[in-house]
């Protein structure tokens, strides 16, 4: 009896002592100021530092689900949700944990070392390799970059003038990246430079990027899923639709003379804020393209309107790289808008019968021509005519 007793007291003191020490052993929440979790270490190989100092005075907190330890498990895409100066942030890694093991590996490579060489060390060699020095500036050679296919954004990189927009318009951002962190995200992911050139602030409709510690990017918040609005009243369906359609042709048609070709045309790369503004807030996905090089070579067909056809791909979104580094301007964002996200149909799953569906009788007898110019905007009749079928399209949807 006096041993069962023993027995059951040391049980009780071992619990004890396992619920006190666990929390220091398998931590419940996230430590966003581990090593671990920021990788800090792998600088110059990261995205940036200029959040350092706010993530560790706290001043940057995880919220939601994401804050739990455990999530890490079923939070494969390494997203986050969090607080920033009292508003509501997105934390990326901007990778699966298999992509980011592999980017120190994708930096050696790239200088011809062994996969598991001090890739910070070799990334300052590589950059150094990289940079061409224009007076006091300093900017990337594209002719070295363009030998890889690391990331889309370099699928068309054919021009000075393009590195040079990219580069020197993340370096006025605040989040000031070195030439080294802006190799990293080339071979990584160039979603930071994307949101750094093509700025909310000069009305693009991207989210507004906060800046990075070590290997952790923060994006503002922008709300719910495109998703969630396909069963919305009509009248909010029309005002999301127009900016995307907006946004498709702004893409092609803009004073930086760079056509931005998106290639992931599903609901879950788009938010909605509280103010019913639609914001792409996926930017891995862009392939750019310096118009004014390609009218300046003037090769064959550079002036033809390029018409995405889709390749017969009748469930999934196709296209050609190589057609849209060659022209001037193609309808590929109109393509993967309507045919991808508006017209009944719809290639994405949460929008099956697009986000246009359900036309009022009212709508249909004022303006008989819309069903049509959304399905000439998915799968034209005549070569061309799906810039025509967009601003058609546009023109109704702002009378609504």
């Amino acid at each position: 009896m006096r041993f069962h007793r023993k027995s059951i007291l040391v049980w009780i003191i071992l619990i004890c002592v396992a619920i006190k020490c666990y929390p220091y052993v398998f931590p419940l929440q996230i430590d966003l100021t581990q090593e671990a979790f920021l990788e800090h270490d792998a600088c110059p190989a990261c995205f940036g530092t200029n959040l350092c100092a706010p993530i560790f005075k706290s001043q940057i907190q995880l919220t939601n689900w994401t804050r739990f330890s455990i999530s890490r498990l079923m939070n494969a895409k390494n997203v986050f949700y969090g607080n920033y100066k009292f508003e509501k942030v997105i934390l990326k890694k901007l990778g699966h944990d298999h992509e980011l093991r592999s980017l120190d590996g994708e930096i050696c490579q790239a200088y011809k070392e062994r996969p598991d060489c001090d890739a910070g060390r070799y990334l300052k060699f590589l950059t150094k390799e990289y940079t061409l020095n224009l007076g006091r500036d300093e900017t990337l050679d594209f002719r070295p970059l363009a030998r890889h296919e690391w990331t889309e954004v370099l699928s068309c990189m054919r021009s000075q003038a393009l590195i040079d927009l990219i580069v020197k318009k993340s370096r006025l951002h605040e989040s000031a990246p070195t030439l080294e962190q802006i190799l990293t995200l080339l071979i990584l992911n160039p979603e930071p430079l994307i949101f750094s050139v093509f700025r909310e602030d000069d009305n693009w409709p991207f989210p507004k990027y906060h800046g990075s510690c070590g290997r952790l990017a923060v994006f503002q918040d922008e709300g719910k899923p495109l998703s969630e609005f396909y069963s919305s009243d009509w009248n909010i369906r029309v005002l999301l639709s127009k900016q995307l359609l907006s946004s498709a042709m702004k893409f092609v048609r803009n004073d930086l003379n760079v056509a931005l070709y998106y290639t992931d045309w599903i609901s879950d790369n788009f938010a909605v804020n509280q103010d019913f503004q639609v914001k792409f807030v996926d930017g891995e996905n862009f392939i750019l393209v310096d118009q004014s090089e390609i009218r300046a070579l003037a090769a064959p067909g550079w002036n033809i309107s390029h018409t995405s056809d889709g390749f017969q791909c009748e469930s999934r979104f196709c296209y050609s790289t190589a057609d849209l580094c060659t022209h001037a301007e193609s309808d590929h964002n109109i393509y993967g808008l309507c045919k991808g996200l508006l017209a009944p149909g719809a290639l994405d799953y949460a929008l099956p019968e697009g986000l246009l569906h359900s036309i009022p009788s009212e709508v249909t007898r004022k303006h008989p021509l819309l069903p049509r110019l959304i399905g000439e905007c998915a799968s034209p009749t005549i070569p061309g005519g799906r810039f025509e079928a967009a601003q058609g399209l546009m023109e109704i949807l702002s009378q609504l």
